[in-house]
């Protein structure tokens, strides 16, 4: 369960993207495409092998100039490097992808800045050089010099001859460090996740495809009907609430599929509208109310990657999967979590059982993941 999963403290502390899905109960190919849209920070390990690691300019006029072309980046630094978006997205069909450079790093006590170039730092710090990339360099022990065939792709560091190598980079390899798996949960329940579709008052008014129609009448009866709920009276709140499950048993009623239970729906949704009869503890400053946040949070995170096709039922999230996140964002009463998962499926999506996902990890490369590129960045 997300309530029981610890989270070890320090830089270097990471997780395979496996074990974070076990961990968290949510699908890797989720876990890619929020991080493919900059919600969550993914790396990829360096690789195992006699390499070398180093920043190199790929703008002559990129600051320091008193530094390069290649500036090393020692392996007990080195975190990991962060994959861009195309990369991510790639991954999520589970095909390996050749990368030659990096344009993010993250090292342990190192930093940078375009004065000093890498600097000592007293924590681990992620950084993105301007004009410059990181890249992974083949170490060539005994070559000879004459060998001008190779001379224009040769680079030295520290006096050694290297050559840049590509980096095949698989699901895999894709690990996620425990601080940025807790700042993602943190995002989620605070709500943060979803700052594209709700301000902190109300909802925006167009919403994307992955909401269902269920849950936008949800919304809809919300910021009609409970707009004004604060100082209401007892006979007040029940002419209220009356007027919800009215609203309610229209439309939404409507979206109820065959095989559901459309008066429990319509009971739980018209709580979940209803701000009035919130603890204190649990009331935000809108009428809209944390149970309609869990429902629009686990919607995006379970329904909007785009790997999830409507009309594919093996790439549909779990009905396990998405009761677990809601009962961890506090749906917890009875059946609350199970009617959660009905109110928020598309309407759209195929009937049909999950199934056995695509497989994403495979099996190790019998073939080393390192690769001569075709050319070194500098001359």
């Amino acid at each position: 369960m997300l309530h029981d999963v610890e989270f070890r403290q320090g830089a270097r502390e990471q997780r395979s993207l496996r074990e974070w899905e076990q961990r968290l109960n949510i699908p890797a190919r989720s876990l890619l495409h929020h991080a493919s849209q900059g919600r969550l920070k993914l790396l990829v390990q360096p690789p195992p092998k006699a390499v070398e690691y180093a920043l190199f300019r790929v703008d002559e006029d990129a600051m320091p100039l008193t530094q390069g072309p290649l500036i090393r980046l020692p392996k007990g630094e080195l975190v990991g490097f962060v994959p861009d978006a195309p990369t991510l997205e790639a991954l999520l069909s589970s095909n390996p992808v050749e990368i030659e450079s990096f344009d993010t790093v993250i090292c342990n006590n190192l930093s940078w800045d375009c004065f000093r170039g890498l600097f000592p730092s007293t924590s681990g710090h992620t950084f993105r050089p301007v004009g410059w990339r990181a890249g992974i360099f083949r170490i060539l022990d005994g070559y000879d010099a004459s060998d001008e065939a190779n001379a224009a792709d040769l680079l030295s560091i520290d006096g050694r001859s290297v050559i840049q190598a590509s980096f095949v980079v698989r699901p895999d390899h894709v690990c996620i460090r425990d601080a940025d798996a807790k700042r993602f949960l943190v995002n989620l329940t605070s709500y943060s996740f979803i700052s594209d579709l709700f301000d902190g008052g109300t909802f925006k008014e167009e919403l994307p495809p992955y909401i269902s129609g269920k849950l936008k009448e949800m919304i809809e009866a919300n910021q009609v009907l409970w707009r004004k709920h604060e100082g209401l009276g007892t006979d007040e709140r029940v002419r209220k609430r009356a007027f919800t499950v009215e609203y309610l048993n229209d439309k939404f009623r409507s979206f109820c599929k065959k095989g559901t239970n459309p008066n429990s729906l319509v009971k739980f949704a018209a709580d979940a509208c209803d701000p009035s009869s919130l603890a204190k503890s649990r009331k935000l400053e809108s009428s809209v109310t944390p149970d309609m946040l869990a429902l629009v949070t686990a919607a995006k995170l379970f329904w909007s990657p785009i790997n999830v096709q409507n009309d594919k039922p093996e790439t549909h999230p779990t009905r396990d999967e998405i009761v677990a996140f809601l009962q961890f964002m506090g749906l917890t009463g009875t059946n609350a979590a199970s009617h959660g998962v009905t109110i928020i499926r598309p309407e759209k999506a195929a009937a049909g059982k999950v199934g056995e996902r695509p497989p994403l990890f495979s099996p190790p490369l019998r073939r080393s993941p390192l690769m001569r590129a075709g050319r070194a960045p500098l001359k």
